[in-house]
């Protein structure tokens, strides 16, 4: 947990909720909530769906509560996946205010952070960084600035 220690150390699992988060009642939520960013565990709530199923969310973050995506589409959960969608999450010496990519890692060095994040192909995904008004993606299709 090299990259995401706020949800080793100190993060806090939140009662499991189907239908606060999620627009699609098929989903649970769990929130796992921290001083370092909080992460939020979506899941199929019958455990045998595979089911592709889309969806939008309402997040809590340090902006205030936020629908995801926010650019318009939905995202994806197929089959018994899962994913975990990230809030205030610390990188380097920014913060991302909310991804719905998965956050594979990310480094710090010669001054410059570089993230990696990763979803399923035909998946749309979202990020934002708080204070930072450009990026370069190194590999992806697709990408909006």
């Amino acid at each position: 947990m090299k990259v995401s220690p706020g949800y080793q150390v100190v993060a806090v699992p939140q009662p499991l909720f189907s239908n606060q988060y999620s627009t699609n009642s098929a989903l649970s939520t769990t929130p796992v909530t921290g001083p370092n960013g909080s992460f939020w565990v979506i899941r199929h709530t019958d455990y045998a769906s595979t089911a592709s199923s889309t969806y939008s969310l309402m997040l809590t973050t340090s902006a205030g509560t936020i629908k995801v995506p926010q650019l318009g589409g939905s995202l994806t959960l197929n089959g018994r996946d899962s994913k975990i969608h990230v809030t205030d999450y610390p990188v380097g010496n920014s913060t991302l205010l909310y991804s719905t990519a998965g956050v594979f890692t990310w480094v710090r060095s010669q001054g410059k952070t570089t993230l990696v994040v990763y979803g399923g192909v035909g998946e749309l995904h979202e990020l934002a960084v708080k204070g930072i008004a450009t990026g370069s993606v190194v590999v992806g299709s697709g990408v909006k600035f």
